[in-house]
């Protein structure tokens, strides 16, 4: 099935297909659309953003989702695609896309790879002693990977930010455990910047 959407916001419901329905193209053109894509059977998604395309709401349902694949220059927000939405998510493939993608994955269950643009993934794993273990490459362009709050573990898994200037983003626990532990810098490449996400009361050290 493939559904258009141009200048749209609401409901795309596709639920009435119910489990016949594994496979769905999103084409987003002309003006910016922002919906909730209720597609809860589907399980490879392809979208063609020639537009930004919005599918974040909380009432999005992407239940079954394997794989999500996105290409063009507009900028894609997928939402929450953890495991708490979508615990078959195994692959976010944006390589050939030039807009920013933004998305929530749970790093032991999805692998990521982005394009071009300026990207912001965040990266759960459920609890902090758990490691990142598939893959994250975010490419070109100048993007953020946000780790899961006070996460101390080192990804098992290759981390990079690839071209561009991109961030590394982790509470200051997550920071100071690291700190202590030089296995980190080994485990991820490409980061030029941290940043630390969470407020800090008093005067802290990392060296």
């Amino acid at each position: 099935l493939t559904v258009n959407v141009d200048d749209m916001t609401g409901t795309v419901d596709l639920s009435t297909a119910a489990t016949n329905l594994k496979t769905l193209t999103l084409n987003a053109n002309g003006e910016d659309s922002n919906i909730a894509l209720i597609a809860a059977a589907v399980e490879t998604l392809t979208i063609a953003a020639a537009a930004d395309l919005d599918i974040s709401s909380g009432s999005t349902d992407l239940t079954a989702v394997k794989t999500v694949t996105i290409t063009g220059a507009g900028n894609v927000d997928l939402g929450d695609l953890s495991v708490t939405n979508s615990a078959s998510f195994a692959t976010l493939n944006a390589s050939a896309a030039k807009g920013d993608i933004t998305a929530e994955i749970t790093a032991t269950n999805t692998a990521v790879t982005t394009g071009s643009g300026n990207d912001t993934i965040t990266a759960t794993v459920g609890a902090v002693g758990t490691a990142i273990s598939k893959a994250i490459d975010l490419g070109a362009g100048d993007d953020t990977l946000v780790l899961f709050a006070d996460t101390t573990a080192v990804p098992t898994a290759a981390v990079k930010g690839g071209a561009g200037v991109d961030t590394i983003s982790m509470t200051f626990t997550s920071a100071a455990s690291y700190d202590a532990n030089e296995n980190l810098k080994n485990a991820i490449s490409g980061f030029e910047r941290l940043d630390i996400n969470d407020v800090v009361t008093s005067a802290q050290t990392i060296e």
